[in-house]
């Protein structure tokens, strides 16, 4: 094993001399350790001195590196040698402690044992979710939009802590009831640009779980990496109150397609992109990845059908080319202009109120009236299923599941009407109460009569 020692000069700013520097090599990793020899810069050039005093700093460079020298061959003899060893007893040694490797390496394993201490009692919640989201996301466990979107959750979280001064927080100060009032804050403030405000309509406990659960997979994960001892119980304190997406009737998103947008190219984009998203159970995510030279294909009947994998999941939804996104293809020449999906979703609410839709409409809405229609048109849910990308029919099943009652409602409902029962052709004689003692009374009598 080889080692390679030179020296280089050192000047910070303001002042008068500098100071030369060993480099240690070994095996491609050098590390730099303070010869604490000082020279005038005039009396350095390539690497080595020269001047008048070259000859007695030479002398001061090799007795610093048989220093050098002497701690690399007992590091080899002990089997612990690399650069940053040697550099380290090196410099312990220039503080005038005594040369013994064996207390220079243990300060070196409590040097390098307090800095992973502090990192870790440094690390704060928010560089370890921001940590967890980048690894999924370069092991491609989650795709760009589900990185974009716990990113926007991490965002969220750290405002709360601003607002509590507790930004660079930890796991280990991270007590339950402060996980409380993160929840309880989650659930009413509204984020933008200008700042947080309070709305009326608190959000769903869907997307609170959403949150709730990420915190909680943060201390698991901080657990596992040592970077806390604190275990963090289970936020459950939610109920099965979160709304169900709704979605628009064929009579409502006929209205919303007459409207008269003609003056507004901007607003008749929007309009058209929600109604392609109706027509194909797009997401927003999905139009923007949409492209017609790649995702449509002709079969040997000359049918062009719709092939694309979702970007949330991956799971491929095949559909048929349908009349209206054709038209509104050839009406834009591929899909219709796209802005942020927050103005689509603001712009969408206007619309739908010009078309008498009192519902709450968002891009998602347009995703769930696609299957609706589908299956109210007598598509199987199995059909519905593969056309909307979802990974089995269960999750239909699960969504759909108030639509499926409703068709089978009407489907049977003529079960629920009186049937009508026909009269027998056999004549049933009408027994009276006189008839009836009278038929008694001949019984008991043929009785006697063979007794």
């Amino acid at each position: 094993m080889k080692i390679g020692i030179s020296f280089k000069k050192k000047q910070n700013k303001g002042s008068q001399y500098a100071l030369i520097y060993a480099v240690i090599c070994m095996n491609g990793v050098p590390k730099e350790a303070n010869t604490g020899i000082k020279v005038h810069p005039n009396e350095w050039a390539d690497g080595k001195p020269i001047g008048l005093n070259e000859r007695f700093i030479n002398e001061k460079l090799q007795a610093e590196k048989l220093k050098i020298l002497e701690i690399f061959n007992d590091l080899l003899d002990k089997k612990q040698v690399n650069s940053e060893k040697i550099a380290f007893v090196y410099a312990e040694l220039r503080k005038g402690v005594s040369f013994d490797t064996e207390t220079a390496l243990d300060n070196l394993k409590n040097k390098k044992k307090k800095i992973e201490d502090t990192q870790k009692q440094e690390m704060s919640i928010i560089s370890i979710l921001n940590e967890i989201n980048q690894k999924k996301f370069k092991n491609k466990i989650i795709k760009a939009q589900n990185w974009e979107g716990n990113r926007c959750i991490i965002d969220k979280i750290r405002i709360f802590l601003q607002s509590k001064n507790l930004e660079n927080i930890g796991y280990n100060k991270f007590k339950y009831t402060l996980f409380e009032e993160l929840i309880d804050f989650l659930r009413f403030a509204k984020f933008s640009k200008a700042g947080i405000t309070k709305i009326h309509e608190p959000r769903s406990n869907a997307h609170l779980r959403r949150i709730a659960q990420m915190v909680k997979a943060g201390n698991e994960y901080a657990i596992k990496r040592g970077y806390t001892e604190t275990f963090l119980p289970q936020f459950d304190h939610f109920k099965d109150n979160a709304k169900e997406t709704p979605f628009l009737t064929h009579q409502e998103l006929y209205n919303l397609e007459k409207l008269d947008l003609s003056q507004d190219k901007y607003l008749d984009a929007i309009r058209d992109c929600f109604v392609f998203m109706a027509y194909t159970g797009f997401l927003f995510c999905d139009i923007k990845a949409f492209n017609p030279q790649k995702h449509l294909e002709t079969d040997k009947e000359g049918r062009i059908w719709l092939i694309k994998g979702r970007e949330k999941t991956g799971t491929k939804q095949m559909l048929p080319l349908l009349p209206k996104v054709q038209e509104i293809m050839d009406k834009w020449e591929g899909v219709p202009p796209l802005w942020s999906e927050p103005y689509h979703n603001e712009t969408i609410k206007v619309l739908a109120r010009q078309a008498g839709i009192k519902k709450h409409i968002t891009n998602r809405v347009a995703r769930k009236t696609a299957g609706m229609v589908w299956l109210n048109e007598g598509i199987s849910l199995e059909d519905v299923s593969k056309m909307l990308g979802h990974k089995n029919v269960r999750i239909t099943q699960k969504h759909y599941a108030q639509i499926q009652r409703e068709r089978m409602a009407k489907e049977t409902e003529h079960l629920m009407q009186p049937k009508h029962i026909p009269k027998e052709t056999s004549q049933v004689p009408n027994m009276t109460q006189g008839n009836i003692l009278e038929s008694i009374a001949e019984l008991v009598a043929q009785k006697l009569k063979i007794a």
